[in-house]
């Protein structure tokens, strides 16, 4: 997209804009083109934009300039770039998505020094990779079995193994606990979550990604 494409831009403003449960609002965007046509310019703009207005609660902005190297560290990315548009609320503390990441790093020095082989497994499973990488590397596109008995000789804990072995779902589990401790501190919410659930308004969260 141009810079000086008005209308798109526009269009998607509207959209976005909407509240909640309007059948017109939309909740994902993709934009595209070449290098050096006001991608990025267009959404930095268009974040604080939606921040100044209060159009959202809380922005997580991803950009590929950090270059993360797995799951984890995409959300160490977005969460050091939060942005809440209300300015009373703390410092978004993502403690959950913080201990994976330290906790993943741990475990594959620890491997390193046992077993380079099932590190290397691991960190070529856990490797993020680019859309172009993985159209012309058809190697890329194949996960290494990951042989969990041997893995067993080295971590005996149950949740660590999660880590390493489902670390998209664990990673996104965190990014949501965090999410939840922000925004309905268990001292608020108590035993009744489904009373203080209906007692507040829904909160909108706008993530973006940039060169990813």
């Amino acid at each position: 997209m141009s810079a000086n494409r008005f209308i798109e831009q526009e269009k998607i403003r509207k959209s976005f804009f909407l509240p909640l449960g309007i059948t017109e609002s939309k909740c994902v965007y993709f934009i595209n083109g070449i290098f050096g046509i006001g991608k990025s310019r267009f959404l930095k703009r268009f974040l604080n934009e939606a921040v100044e207005k209060k159009v959202v609660d809380s922005v997580f902005f991803i950009d590929n300039e950090v270059k993360p190297r797995n799951f984890y560290e995409i959300f160490k990315s977005a969460n050091d770039n939060f942005i809440s548009s209300d300015e009373t609320f703390e410092k978004f503390t993502h403690a959950e998505s913080d201990y994976n990441l330290t906790r993943f790093n741990e475990i594959l020095e620890l491997l390193e020094k046992k077993d380079e082989g099932l590190c290397e497994d691991i960190r070529y499973n856990s490797s993020l990779i680019s859309e172009t990488d993985y159209i012309l590397n058809d190697n890329q596109a194949n996960i290494r079995i990951i042989d969990e008995q041997l893995l067993d000789n080295y971590i005996d804990k149950k949740g660590d193994k999660r880590l390493v072995l489902d670390m998209y779902r664990v990673s996104i589990e965190a990014f949501i606990v965090d999410l939840m401790n922000y925004y309905f501190p268990w001292e608020n919410v108590g035993d009744d979550f489904e009373r203080f659930y209906f007692d507040n308004e829904p909160k909108k969260i706008l993530i973006a990604f940039d060169k990813l």
